[in-house]
């Protein structure tokens, strides 16, 4: 029995410390559902961090559910959506059916069935995305397809700069214009 009991005390400030070594090193938010914790793994349910930098909300992710890996500092995620705030009028909305999330660096993939829309119209439906934080911005080497007002675009690439709302398809492009193809 008392073995038992030591064993959910560690269990419970191993839980802790992840959690708060989370929210302090990201200076962010988190809420979680349903925790399990192993010596070298945390699965948690209903996932939901934010990041924020010098007061500003940088980025929000949600996710059915999160399994940290200790050894790779690595959160694999599964069902996740990441709103991404460019500081100005215009946010990004990423959904996929996976995704990882690399603590060390900040940095975010997602795969399967990715979409990505901008809030002034414009979307992107492509198999893999990542977003790189230390330079704000969405890459991706898979094939794209992104609509807007009057506007359809195919190829295989992407980089998004976040910062300056601009973006490039380095390969493979086709534009059309009012349903011409350019």
């Amino acid at each position: 029995m008392r073995g038992i009991l030591i064993a959910l005390i560690t269990v419970s400030l191993i839980t802790m410390t992840v959690l708060l070594y989370v929210n302090r090193r990201y200076r962010g938010g988190l809420e979680v559902g349903k925790i399990r914790v192993s010596a070298s793994e945390v699965e948690i349910d209903e996932v939901s961090y934010t990041e924020t930098k010098d007061g500003n909300l940088l980025w929000r992710m949600e996710a059915d559910s999160a399994h940290y890996l200790k050894e790779e500092d690595l959160v694999v995620l599964k069902d996740v959506t990441v709103i991404y705030y460019s500081g100005d009028e215009v946010n990004y909305t990423l959904k996929g059916n996976k995704g990882r999330f690399w603590q060390d660096s900040g940095d975010i993939e997602v795969t399967g069935d990715v979409e990505l829309q901008s809030e002034d119209g414009y979307s992107l439906s492509t198999e893999l995305l990542r977003y790189i934080a230390s330079k704000r911005i969405i890459t991706s080497d898979s094939m794209i397809n992104a609509t807007g007002p009057k506007v359809r675009l195919e190829g295989t690439g992407l980089v998004v700069f976040i910062e300056t709302e601009k973006f490039t398809v380095p390969q493979r492009v086709k534009v059309w214009m009012d349903g011409v193809l350019l």
